[in-house]
């Protein structure tokens, strides 16, 4: 099981060191069997730079010609023309020879082309070309201002954490997650513990639930609650989510799977998440 060091200490004040935190759980029946140290950018995106769109020309073979400012000098640039790029738009650039990993897991090497006697440097990346999601011809920075051959990484709020992997043993289930690390920190330090505050979260007794829960085996699942939550947008989640998830190795998808990971991870609390239309 891995914990994000950060994370925990969002529930519990910690002045003591990692090394110090580690004996302490271990001694407590939690053994920590390794401490790794992370950067919270995914890997990625660590050497992709920032472009300014300075000309681009169509009818290369359904290509559009890009001339782009890199910082330190202007180069050619092909893509598609579905692409949506104006002048003076700032976007993202893959330099030749590194390898992006897409959102289905392909791997991309990034080569010099020639095409129509012009030799393409670079690739334009959208979100589903940085691993984001399985949206293409979406430009993540388009319209923002940033300068040419920066790097991309630090836009992401960057911040060194500590995953710390476990091996727990069955009795100790009270731990598999971050708040129940945080509880056992609690009891071992004697300091308080800060649970998440919810109460700004309502509950509106207009809204119809028609749909009834109906527990065949009490002995298995001896409880099974639902909640209906509605005006909800699929999306990409916020980069504070995002970099939670990566710090403990969870891939993000969106806003709905990304929650209910992070609920998961936080509580302990196993969820389900249903389209209402198709139940």
């Amino acid at each position: 099981m891995k914990i994000s060091f950060n994370w925990v200490k969002e529930y519990i004040e910690i002045k003591e060191n990692l090394n110090v935190i580690s004996k302490f759980l271990t001694q407590s029946g939690l053994e920590v069997v390794s401490i790794k140290k992370v950067n919270l950018v995914k890997k990625n995106i660590l050497h992709l730079i920032f472009g300014k769109v300075i000309s681009f020309v169509f009818n290369f073979n359904k290509l559009k010609k890009i001339t782009v400012n890199t910082g330190r000098k202007n180069v050619f640039i092909f893509c598609d023309n579905l692409l949506n790029i104006n002048i003076n738009d700032t976007i993202i650039i893959a330099p030749i020879g590194i390898i992006l990993n897409t959102h289905n897991k392909k791997k991309i090497k990034i080569k010099k082309i020639k095409i129509h006697n012009f030799l393409s440097k670079g690739l334009i990346c959208s979100k589903y070309e940085i691993g984001i999601n399985s949206i293409k011809n979406k430009i993540l920075f388009k319209n923002k201002k940033f300068i040419p051959g920066s790097f991309i990484w630090k836009y992401f709020n960057t911040k060194e954490d500590f995953v710390i992997e476990f091996d727990i043993t069955p009795n100790r289930s009270d731990s598999l997650f971050h708040i129940g690390i945080a509880r056992e920190l609690s009891i071992i330090l004697s300091r308080p513990i800060y649970y998440p505050f919810i109460n700004q979260f309502k509950r509106y007794k207009k809204i119809i639930f028609d749909i009834k829960v109906k527990i065949i085996d009490l002995d298995y699942c001896p409880r099974y609650s639902g909640i209906l939550i509605k005006n909800i947008i699929v999306q990409k989640s916020p980069n504070w989510l995002i970099n939670k998830l990566y710090s403990i190795n969870v891939n993000a998808v969106n806003n709905i799977i990304d929650i209910i990971n992070f609920v998961l991870h936080e509580t302990g609390q196993p969820l389900h998440v249903f389209d209402y239309d198709k139940i």
